[in-house]
């Protein structure tokens, strides 16, 4: 299980998205297939949830990406998951 977390413009410019895995370590074989300039990062192996320090680095990451003000309104969306 992964968290997703997408930014979007209200005018439809979308950032590349910030994939959080629940991980020790970042392996490159999880970023196969991505869009470019998409973002990954790592939180402890049991939690894939946006905490507070990897929170912080999502806001870096719109800030790399944007010149202008940005409001962040969060959104959390439940999503089915399939187990095979």
């Amino acid at each position: 299980m992964l968290t997703l977390c997408m930014i979007i413009y209200s005018f439809g410019y979308n950032l590349p998205p910030v994939f959080i895995f629940p991980r020790a370590r970042l392996h490159d074989s999880l970023m196969f297939g991505a869009p470019p300039g998409s973002f990954v990062l790592v939180n402890s192996p049991q939690s894939s949830w946006i905490t507070g320090p990897v929170f912080w680095k999502v806001l870096e990451h719109v800030k790399k990406h944007t010149t202008s003000i940005a409001l962040l309104i969060p959104i959390s969306m439940p999503v089915k998951t399939v187990s095979y």
